[in-house]
């Protein structure tokens, strides 16, 4: 900005504010309301940036229609020798509490003319007849006006009309288990060691694997030895891809050597195509796929692999395939947020996880579940899961 003001280089420069440092954990910021220590503070983007010259304008950047007529007019001055500052500012997604990232609209598609204006963000996929529906990866735009209905110009995205929809019969969350003590039961014929990678995409919880994991380690006598794990999700909060492994007993490393790891699981269907991924499975291992695709923005569904042919490239290999989405929506998780403790239920069933027994993977579950309707829907798709 200084050097463009300092030339008089007529121009409009673009600052994406989200009000923390995304990339490297979510730390604030000189833009964040607070400094490290918690505490605010006085500094402003905007005033810092007016004071090394030029026009600066602050937009909100869920809004579509303000965004777009102040580039128009920024992009006219920049002809007549302005240079402009524009500051979208818009909270991030993980600093939105879970009840504003529930989404409030739906599709009319008796207004739909299946145009594709609203696939713009992971949270929206087409069919094959560009017919739009929401996927697991939407977040009804945290704090602003949804993008998807802002874009639509047939009205065909609404908000919904809870008073129309049908009654249901609540659902009975089962009775919550008391949580084990370690070491309560005597494991026989344990391996030295347990690993296992897991693929999938922002947002569909692998991380949560890692910890259920974890602590279904401490359980066991495995409690004694090393218990790692490690994950790559630089851009997992836009839908992308998230590699999460863990290992314990006699291991010294969340990187997993090629061949060594005992369950690789798939929580999107084409993940399992990543160079390098497959390769990591030993000759007798087993691999989880969870039969659902999220189609990147842009993507056909027919330029997208089939599972039909994944399964043909795999039929040397023990594989299991199971729709943990369907399963979490029969269960009343409509967006599908528990499809990750569908495939735990899965996962407890196959060699060697199956010689743990199901009482110590509840009991795991239940201690880092954060509250009793957690607790108690985690264990409700777990035994989903393990029963299928």
């Amino acid at each position: 900005t200084r050097n463009a003001v300092f030339r008089n280089v007529p121009g409009v420069k673009i600052i994406l504010n989200n009000y923390i440092t995304a990339m490297t954990g979510g730390q604030p910021n000189p833009s964040s309301k607070v400094n490290l220590e918690g505490r605010p503070h006085k500094f402003s983007l905007k005033r810092a940036i007016e004071a090394e010259g030029g026009r600066t304008v602050v937009v909100d950047a869920y809004n579509l229609k303000e965004v777009e007529d102040e580039l128009i007019k920024s992009l006219k001055l920049a002809e007549q020798g302005t240079y402009s500052t524009l500051i979208l500012q818009g909270q991030c997604i993980h600093q939105i509490g879970n009840k504003e990232k529930i989404r409030k609209v739906e599709i009319d598609y008796d207004k739909c003319k299946n145009c594709a204006l609203c696939n713009i963000c992971p949270g929206i996929e087409l069919d094959e007849n560009k017919r739009p529906h929401f996927t697991v990866l939407c977040t009804n735009c945290g704090s602003g006006k949804p993008i998807c209905l802002q874009r639509c110009p047939f009205d065909a995205i609404v908000y919904k009309d809870d008073t129309t929809k049908e009654k249901t019969t609540p659902l009975q969350f089962p009775k919550i288990p008391e949580i084990l003590k370690k070491n309560h039961f005597v494991l026989k014929n344990l391996p030295k060691s347990l690993r296992v990678a897991i693929r999938g995409i922002g947002g569909q919880g692998n991380l949560f694997f890692g910890r259920v994991l974890s602590e279904l380690a401490l359980q066991t006598p495995f409690a004694e030895t090393h218990i790692v794990k490690g994950d790559t999700h630089g851009m997992a909060q836009l839908g992308g891809p998230v590699l999460s492994t863990f290992s314990c007993g006699d291991v010294s490393s969340p990187v997993l050597a090629p061949y060594s790891a005992d369950i690789l699981i798939v929580m999107e269907v084409s993940e399992i195509l990543r160079p390098g991924f497959l390769s990591l499975l030993k000759k007798d291992g087993s691999i989880i796929i969870n039969n659902y695709i999220a189609l990147p923005v842009n993507t056909k569904k027919e330029d997208y692999p089939k599972l039909t042919d994944i399964e043909k490239a795999l039929e040397k290999y023990n594989v299991v395939v199971v729709d943990a989405n369907k399963l979490a929506y029969q269960l009343g998780d409509i967006v599908g947020k528990s499809a990750n403790l569908v495939i735990l239920g899965v996962l407890s069933t196959i060699k060697p996880f199956n010689l743990i027994p199901e009482e110590m993977w509840l009991s795991a579950i239940i201690s880092v579940s954060p509250d009793d309707i957690s607790k108690s829907f985690n264990t409700l798709a777990f035994k989903k899961g393990r029963n299928e």
